[in-house]
């Protein structure tokens, strides 16, 4: 079932009921400017939860319609079924514009929280990098991911959410953009006697996807181009952060990576077709939506056609691959 999207009259605008997170107006975590917020009022507006933690991420000043990544991706991960992050579009109190993306967890429970993949990378491997770890060739490889992945019993999750990466050319999946959610199920002070329960988090930080990096004035030769999103979906850096083996220093190219997971999970097929079984409109109707929202940044009808076209490609590239 398909959740209620964010209206274009519905706007968020952080400012009165609205706070930082612990006091701090910087977030350090990842490149772009960010602000991890909260919503202080007892009837916000709609599709926000009070007292509940949200980050606002801006965009890089070259790409200022990066923020508008994050909110598609949400959306596409309704459409193939795929758990993302709530993601909304938003301004902050000087009146930039960014995506507000709600947090993972309850923040202000201390009984669950976030690990990061490559936390497990490093106790698997004490000589890997988590400095260089960060950039393809460098990552983890499939030998250390896969015990990861049965321990935090989400192989579907796992699999799904690195199709979802494939039809929106995610090149930002790095060992610290995934992880494990884990909670403690007893009310135990004692940690020796607590029950913990972990499960992979929901597919986080999308921004560096779908083109981002394409710039407005090149879309429209780009969209004549019948080629193009062909030869952008197997160029030669079109890559994962995942390698398939140790000796791999490049990262798995990105229509090969999913296949090559079925070896190891033969079962997931039909999920992965399920996936992959949306149409044109689909992506459509949620997509185009988003060019009538009023921001100081809007996003074009060219992108919001640019996106579309890249992950009905990627779909088409994709089950190509799963029938050979």
């Amino acid at each position: 079932m398909m959740p209620d999207f964010q209206q274009p009259s519905g706007i968020i605008e952080l400012k009165d009921g609205w706070d930082y997170w612990e006091g701090s107006p910087v977030y350090e975590e990842g490149s772009r400017a960010k602000s991890s917020v909260i919503c202080m009022l007892p009837n916000p507006p709609g599709l926000v939860r009070p007292g509940w933690r949200y980050l606002f991420k801006q965009s890089r000043p070259r790409y200022p319609w990066q923020f508008w990544m994050e909110i598609a991706a949400y959306r596409i991960g309704c459409v193939i079924g795929v758990d993302v992050p709530p993601s909304h579009a938003a301004v902050d109190i000087e009146g930039a514009p960014g995506s507000l993306t709600e947090w993972m967890f309850d923040a202000n429970a201390k009984s669950q929280g976030l690990i990061l993949a490559g936390e497990f990378m490093l106790r698997k491997d004490p000589r890997y990098d988590r400095t260089k770890g960060t950039t393809p060739g460098h990552c983890h490889h499939l030998d250390i991911v896969l015990p990861v992945v049965r321990f935090g019993k989400g192989n579907t999750h796992f699999i799904k959410m690195l199709v979802f990466d494939t039809l929106i050319a995610n090149t930002d999946r790095h060992h610290d953009n995934w992880g494990l959610l884990w909670s403690i199920l007893t009310s135990d002070s004692d940690p020796a006697v607590q029950e913990l329960h972990s499960n992979l988090a929901p597919a986080f930080d999308n921004g560096t996807s779908l083109g981002h990096e394409r710039l407005e004035e090149k879309l429209p030769s780009i969209l004549t181009d019948r080629e193009w999103f062909k030869r952008h979906a197997t160029r030669a850096d079109a890559r994962h952060h995942i390698r398939l083996h140790p000796g791999d220093e490049k990262g798995t190219p990105m229509l090969e990576l999913v296949p090559e997971l079925l070896r190891h999970f033969p079962d997931m097929l039909p999920i992965i077709r399920a996936c992959a079984t949306f149409s044109d409109k689909n992506i459509r109707d949620v997509i185009y939506p988003l060019c009538y929202f009023d921001m100081p940044v809007r996003l074009s009808k060219n992108r919001a056609e640019f996106i579309c076209r890249m992950v009905c490609e990627r779909r088409d590239l994709l089950m190509e691959k799963l029938d050979a």
